[in-house]
């Protein structure tokens, strides 16, 4: 069975109860939530332990901690991020801060 792995991270989320499983006979996706980096990395480790081949990072990751997951599994697993053009940045920055200004 083929397993993908969703993680979004954020400080609100409680990563033992927010979290969901779906799929087929054949392919299994799970979206996960972590609090912060560190947890991001417990995960993805016991992850890979369980069999997952693939994970989408959330947009809080961006391009470094992506890289640094990549090189935590030693590139065994396919691992991509959001992206968010320029033009919407500003968008969601207010999305995530509450319509807090930074």
């Amino acid at each position: 069975m083929k397993k993908s792995v969703t993680l979004i991270m954020g400080k609100i989320y409680n990563p033992e109860t927010d979290r969901v499983e779906f799929g087929s006979k054949n392919f299994k996706t799970i979206v996960q939530t972590v609090r912060d980096f560190n947890e991001a990395k417990e995960y993805v480790l016991k992850f890979v332990e369980e069999g997952v081949e693939d994970f989408e990072l959330c947009g809080a990751f961006g391009k470094d901690k992506a890289r640094e997951l990549i090189e935590l599994t030693e590139h065994k697993v396919g691992i991509s991020y959001v992206v968010t053009d320029e033009d919407m940045k500003p968008l969601v920055d207010e999305f995530y801060t509450f319509g807090k200004k930074k």
